[in-house]
């Protein structure tokens, strides 16, 4: 009977861990594969951290930069290339279709306005919101606009 008792908490802890792999590892990992056939590719991420240490790096690189050498804009209101030099960059390397990850996340980034329209309009049922940026951009934009899906979308 003591090895029961024994049993029951390894037995425990390895399905907690082979949990958190899965989580955590595996299935980002499968997403990128299938995309990766797909002719999908991107920055290859950190274990937890995904690409966030190459974009606080590539940002911190980018201030050093005047914003033309950047992304080759002449106006004044270009925000971009000081917000996300990282998504220029990545885009100027990958092309406009590619995928990097918010730590676990994985993230297609899409500029093609074709394929953003299809996307949008054809699966937005299918794709949801995340729970977390609903939160915390309730503030922003409420419970209409950019981030609702569903009956609430105004277009």
């Amino acid at each position: 009977m003591p090895s029961l008792f024994l049993l029951f908490p390894f037995f425990l802890g390895f399905s907690l861990l082979l949990y958190l792999y899965t989580k955590l590892w595996l299935n980002p990992k499968i997403i990128r594969e299938k995309l990766r056939c797909q002719g999908i590719s991107g920055p290859k991420p950190s274990l937890f951290v995904g690409n966030i240490l190459q974009m606080k790096r590539l940002q911190k690189e980018a201030k050093k930069q005047p914003r033309d050498e950047l992304s080759g804009a002449h106006f004044v209101g270009d925000y971009t290339s000081v917000i996300f030099p990282h998504l220029i960059l990545w885009r100027k390397a990958y092309g406009q279709l590619f995928l990097y990850s918010i730590g676990t996340t994985p993230i297609l980034h899409i500029t093609e306005p074709d394929l953003v329209k299809a996307v949008s309009h054809c699966t937005v049922f299918e794709l949801g919101r995340p729970e977390l940026i609903i939160k915390a951009r309730k503030s922003l934009f409420g419970e209409k606009g950019i981030i609702s899906g569903g009956s609430r979308k105004n277009i």
